[in-house]
């Protein structure tokens, strides 16, 4: 998802980072996309559920930010997006399928070098 929002972003003042592991987030601030998973083992058979969900047009709704709105109200066309976030998922599967996720996996380095917020302080309230 990442990747595909820095194509649609390049050239722009922007930056686009994930918020370990679901949230990606554009200038650490706005919130675009967030990615859920579920897995399940069934009979051996390991089977992956991913939801993605990304603001591309959405108008009218309070505190929202959108890819259109970041690149100045262009109209983001929605089925040359999927396209695009489709072409890079299965990119980067084949990528993981061949390398696995060992420390010089490529899919690694890409993963830790769009991690936001890695230094940030955490609060944790118990309440």
């Amino acid at each position: 998802m990442s990747e595909t929002l820095e194509e649609y972003l390049e050239g722009t003042e922007h930056s686009v980072g994930t918020k370990w592991m679901n949230d990606i987030f554009v200038d650490g601030k706005f919130k675009i996309s967030g990615v859920l998973c579920t897995s399940e083992n069934n009979g051996g058979k390991f089977q992956l559920n991913a939801g993605i969900g990304v603001n591309l047009n959405t108008k009218g709704v309070p505190e929202t930010t959108t890819l259109s709105d970041l690149l100045g109200n262009k109209e983001i066309d929605v089925e040359e997006f999927v396209k695009k976030l489709l072409k890079n998922l299965t990119a980067r599967v084949r990528q993981l399928d061949a390398e696995s996720f060992g420390e010089e996996s490529s899919v690694r380095k890409a993963v830790l070098k769009r991690l936001a917020f890695m230094d940030d302080k955490v609060n944790i309230f118990d309440g």
